[in-house]
């Protein structure tokens, strides 16, 4: 009804005012924006479902974060990617709740499930990397300007590619929040770190490695400035 009266108001007023424009000059009379369209019943159902797909993937990744910590996103990508299928790179229903409970993540609703399929989902599967991708989050551009400022510590020849071992000595683990809280020792710290690159000493990284790794753990990290420290 509201919708209704400011539509026949915006109407009457430009018909008794040579329809909104000054007849002599042309400019305008009145404010020619309509006012906007309630949703119809349809349009709100759609919009519902919509919102209950991305909180459904919202409590995906606060459970993976609960769990994993700041390394939750990396590992629960590791366990999804030796489940998807390797031919296209898509994981199904049963792929999808097998990655969860491997993860230790439980108390999902079925239609929680359900939802998150349909999130991502095209003919009963989901593409591994948009659900990566989606869980991870957007990198802002200041967190891509101090990966970036990084990432030329380590690759000295701008060749693409940096030792691990020398990302290793530059690597200042007493930044770290577990560490400075006396969670976790340096040197834990230290072997932590390269677990979750999967790498050894003498191992090649390249940039988009690199770039991933923060974007993982910077899933985890809610304000920019710790997310620098």
């Amino acid at each position: 009804m509201t919708y209704r009266a400011a539509l026949r108001s915006k109407n009457l007023y430009g018909r008794y005012n040579a329809n909104g424009y000054n007849p002599i000059n042309g400019t305008e009379l009145w404010d020619v924006q309509m006012p906007n369209r309630p949703m119809q019943p349809n349009e709100v159902l759609k919009a519902q479902a919509a919102m209950q797909k991305l909180d459904a993937v919202k409590v995906l990744k606060q459970k993976c974060l609960e769990l994993g910590g700041s390394s939750g996103i990396r590992s629960i990508g590791r366990i999804f990617g030796t489940l998807c299928n390797q031919t296209d790179g898509t994981l199904d229903k049963q792929q999808l709740v097998q990655g969860l409970q491997q993860f230790g993540i439980t108390g999902l609703t079925e239609i929680q499930i359900q939802n998150v399929m349909e999130a991502f989902g095209n003919n009963g599967v989901i593409g591994f990397d948009d659900f990566i991708s989606a869980l991870r989050g957007p990198v802002n551009e200041r967190r891509k300007a101090l990966i970036g400022m990084a990432w030329q510590q380590i690759d000295l020849a701008n060749s693409g590619s940096g030792s691990a071992q020398t990302m290793l000595q530059k690597y200042d683990v007493m930044s770290r929040r577990e560490v400075v809280e006396g969670r976790l020792t340096a040197d834990d710290a230290i072997r932590e770190f390269m677990q979750t690159w999967d790498k050894i000493g003498d191992s090649n990284i390249t940039w988009d490695e690199f770039f991933e790794y923060y974007a993982d753990m910077g899933a985890a990290v809610a304000d920019d400035d710790e997310f620098e420290l």
